[in-house]
């Protein structure tokens, strides 16, 4: 019934058999593994008053012997307020190819960790913030093998029919990413670019990037908090030579020339991918 406000964690775990589900219209809080193991599941839809969104909310453990079902999550509306992804929120659904993130949500990325690890058929991922700061936590997208696009777009303006309801987005930006933690995108094999326009002050923890197969990484500025570590496992990532460069300048090359000449025929796959 649409009274109702919460659903208790753990309301449907292990319900294998359900196979379609309607949520409460004035739903507040989704509790922790309240649809853990639904293994039917096909699609979800998020109703507009979701606050809180609790941990391992669709977790699917493949060990079971069952093949997730969910190719499906969509929104009621345009913003939300406070609600988050807990940890492996969608872990291990292996059949959800893509999901639009709302604006409004409370660091959707950062609430938990491995929010889809093991989603193997995930293509694409749009999260829309109007937050300072939007974080990726640790091992968000692991092993997420086939995803190829990930864009985290700052929403300047919202907006809003009479009634004040929001209907779109404008003023939209690629600036939204402000900080990768350890293995958000470990085993990521068809993620070729690393589309998202990190700014000023951008800080990289650990190895986010390990198994991933990403070619080319351009940042303006970054903080490194493992700096051994942190490219490691790259095989895809093209190093710049520094000896050409050298030898530019050795022929007689001013700085300015052997930029232009040499480094910047180097690096210009990456700047064309990042401003996409």
């Amino acid at each position: 019934p649409d009274a109702v406000t919460k659903i208790d964690s753990g309301a449907f775990a292990n319900g294998t058999s359900l196979a379609s589900v309607k949520l409460p219209k004035n739903l507040e809080n989704l509790g922790a593994h309240a649809f853990y193991n639904c293994d039917a599941l096909t699609s979800i839809h998020i109703p507009k008053n979701v606050r809180e969104i609790r941990k391992y909310a669709f977790y699917h453990f493949s060990n079971v012997g069952w093949e997730s079902m969910l190719e499906s999550v969509t929104f009621a509306n345009k913003t939300y307020s406070g609600a988050g992804f807990g940890s492996r929120f969608f872990y291990g659904c292996s059949k959800l190819k893509e999901i639009t993130i709302p604006v409004g949500m409370t660091n959707p990325l950062f609430n938990g960790t491995h929010i889809f690890a093991e989603c193997t058929a995930l293509e694409k991922v749009t999260c829309y913030i109007n937050i300072a700061d939007c974080n990726v936590a640790d091992y968000v997208f692991y092993n997420c093998a086939n995803l190829k696009e990930i864009q985290i777009l700052r929403v300047g303006t919202l907006e809003k029919d009479e009634n004040g309801v929001v209907t779109g987005y404008a003023d939209v930006t690629e600036d939204g990413l402000s900080r990768l933690n350890d293995g958000a995108l470990q085993g990521c094999a068809s993620l070729k670019t690393f589309p998202i326009k990190a700014g000023v002050g951008f800080k990289i923890y650990g190895n986010p990037f390990k198994g991933c197969g990403v070619e080319v990484l351009v940042f303006e500025k970054i903080a490194l908090y493992d700096d051994v570590a942190t490219f490691a496992g790259m095989p895809n990532l093209k190093q710049m030579d520094r000896s050409l460069t050298d030898a530019a300048m050795d022929l007689g090359c001013t700085p300015f020339q052997a930029f232009y000449k040499v480094t910047l025929p180097e690096i210009m796959p990456g700047i064309v991918s990042g401003g996409i």
